[in-house]
């Protein structure tokens, strides 16, 4: 697959989305509720077609956030592109990271296995790049440091 924001020199080495278990969770829980008041208003018609046309248009909505996040990672960036019709891409170059925080809530941690892993680079204040809703993000931040790590060192080499 090739992506435009990307320099043809780069290789893409991990791509990954928000947890699928996000997806699932949010899309279970906007059926129950929308479809519940629906079913509650089926004795009323505008309010039932109301509470159905509104559940679809939930049900889209998540569907097309989470298939307009995704992040990637070169042997010479992070990328975190997201946004539909409109794009954004935000990038880090791995030279500059300075450090890859993993925060994750009880319901995240215990139940999930999902966080939201924010990368800080030299030069910014705050985190540059912020990944919400990754899947086992200790085991991704500890692949991106190894990335990091692997072609930093061959760039010094160099």
């Amino acid at each position: 697959m090739s992506y435009s924001y990307i320099d043809l020199s780069e290789t893409i080495l991990s791509r990954f989305r928000m947890s699928l278990r996000w997806l699932v969770l949010a899309l279970l829980l906007v059926v129950i509720l929308f479809g519940g008041l629906a079913f509650l208003f089926r004795g009323i018609p505008i309010l039932f077609i109301g509470m159905l046309l509104f559940l679809g248009v939930m049900i889209v909505s998540l569907l097309i956030y989470y298939y307009s996040v995704l992040y990637l990672i070169t042997e010479k960036k992070i990328y975190k592109r997201s946004g539909f019709p409109w794009r954004k891409v935000l990038s880090a170059r791995h030279r500059e990271v300075t450090d890859i925080a993993v925060v994750q809530g009880v319901f995240q941690r215990f139940f999930l296995n999902m966080g939201t892993i924010k990368v800080n680079t030299s030069g910014s204040i705050g985190f540059e790049i912020i990944m919400p809703r990754v899947s086992d993000p200790f085991q991704r931040r500890k692949d991106i440091y190894e990335v990091i790590r692997k072609h930093t060192s061959e760039e010094k080499r160099r």
